[in-house]
């Protein structure tokens, strides 16, 4: 009997090493581009950008790389968060290594002002990859300034 229970809102898989895997890495079969996001909400507004995979968090783990370099991908779409610039330097050094171009997607600022691919609609998702700016190991990415100081706060 299962009344009075109520339906789950979410199944989590078991026995499944997150390190080796990538929410929708099927999209990347066949592709030439993977473009990459760090949360599953993201991923589905996003889901017209070509080779669409999400990581689960702004650290790329040696597994999901592996996954990211296969033959036939020569792009990486990089729609990480503003706060991630180690993990951009980072995975700009690994792109070179392989051969694979890097283009960075800038989400819109929003009515936040944080930027966010989530809060954005699918359509401006792909606005946002379309206008995506060449990065390479070359360039300096500096995480976005913190209030607290401009506000007068004690650190």
């Amino acid at each position: 009997d299962v009344s009075g229970l109520s339906s789950a809102k979410i199944l989590t898989s078991t026995g499944v090493n997150r390190e080796n895997v990538l929410m929708f890495q099927d999209n990347l079969v066949g592709a030439e581009e993977a473009t990459l996001l760090e949360g599953p909400v993201s991923g589905i507004k996003c889901h017209y950008c070509p080779g669409m995979v999400v990581s689960m968090g702004k650290s790329v783990s040696d597994g999901q790389l592996k996954l990211m370099t296969r033959p036939g991908i020569k792009r990486w779409n990089l729609g990480l968060d503003l706060d991630a610039a180690r993990e951009l330097t980072r995975l700009c050094r690994i792109a070179a290594g392989a051969d694979i171009k890097v283009f960075r997607m800038l989400p819109d600022p929003g009515k936040s002002g944080k930027g966010d691919f989530g809060d954005m609609t699918p359509r401006g998702c792909f606005v946002a990859y379309k206008n995506a700016q060449r990065i390479t190991a070359g360039h300096v990415f500096v995480p976005p300034w913190n209030d607290r100081f401009s506000q007068g706060a004690a650190d």
